[in-house]
C-alpha cells in the first residue's frame, strides 16, 4: 500500500509526463504536416522519431499511473489529447492568429479538462 505522499508523487509524475508526451506528439504532428506538405521524406522521418519518443513517454506515464490509486486512463487520455490539440495550434503558429475570445475559450476548455481530471480523483 502506498503512502499518501508516494501516491501524490506518482500522480504528479504521471500528469507531468502525460503533458510532456502531448507536447512531444504535437511537435511530431507539426513536423509530419510540414513534411507531407513539402513532400520531404526527411521531415516525415523526423516526425516518426518524435512520435515514437512521445509514445514511450506516454507509456511511462501510464505505468506510473497504474501504480497509483488513481487509475483512470480516460482522464489521462483526455488530458493528453487536449495538450496535443493546443500544442499543434501553438507550434503551428495558428493559436496566435485566433481572436482573443477564441484564445480565451480554448484556455478555459483546457482549464476545464484539468479541473475534471482533478475532481475525478
Amino acid at each position: 500500500m502506498l503512502s499518501q505522499l508516494q501516491n501524490t508523487a506518482l500522480l504528479i509524475a504521471a500528469f507531468v509526463l502525460t503533458c510532456v508526451a502531448g507536447i512531444i506528439e504535437a511537435k511530431g504532428y507539426v513536423h509530419s504536416f510540414d513534411g507531407i506538405r513539402d513532400n520531404d521524406i526527411w521531415k516525415v522521418t523526423i516526425a516518426f522519431s518524435i512520435y515514437s519518443f512521445g509514445i514511450i513517454v506516454d507509456f511511462i506515464a501510464l505505468f506510473l499511473l497504474r501504480n497509483s490509486s488513481f487509475f483512470v486512463p480516460e482522464i489521462m487520455a483526455m488530458l493528453f489529447m487536449a495538450v496535443v490539440i493546443v500544442g499543434i495550434a501553438i507550434f503551428s503558429g495558428q493559436f496566435f492568429k485566433w481572436s482573443a475570445i477564441d484564445q480565451a475559450v480554448s484556455c478555459m476548455v483546457f482549464g476545464g479538462l484539468l479541473f475534471l481530471a482533478y475532481r475525478h480523483e
